[in-house]
């Protein structure tokens, strides 16, 4: 077993519940005393409890920064909506035979 899985910490408490159904269910269950019997910090157990991913992101990036085994495999992710996007197609018909170009048909005169 390496150093960082004998250490209690949220990245190993992720990796367990990835790994064991049962302690999954349980977690489901009961997600806080899950969290508080794996010996996770206050600030760790209230970033998956009540914050959002960003939280969650946050106190795992802290954790592995601090870990020398996990140190050199972070690669903190710094996600953003793109600023690029694909130009929007023009209004009305794909093909454009909208928009009044259509000759009229010819009306008989009687």
């Amino acid at each position: 077993m390496t150093q960082t899985a004998e250490k209690a910490g949220l990245t190993d408490f992720f990796l367990r519940l990835g790994e064991d159904r049962t302690r999954l269910t349980e977690f489901e269950r009961d997600p806080e005393r899950e969290l508080v019997s794996a010996g996770l910090a206050e600030d760790q157990i209230a970033a998956v409890l009540h914050g959002g991913h960003q939280d969650v992101r946050l106190a795992l990036e802290a954790e592995l920064v601090r870990d020398p085994i996990w140190r050199h495999v972070l690669t903190p992710t710094r996600m953003t909506k793109p600023t690029w996007s694909p130009p929007k197609p023009p209004d009305g018909d794909e093909d454009g035979d909208e928009g009044g170009d259509k000759a009229k048909p010819a009306q008989s005169g009687a």
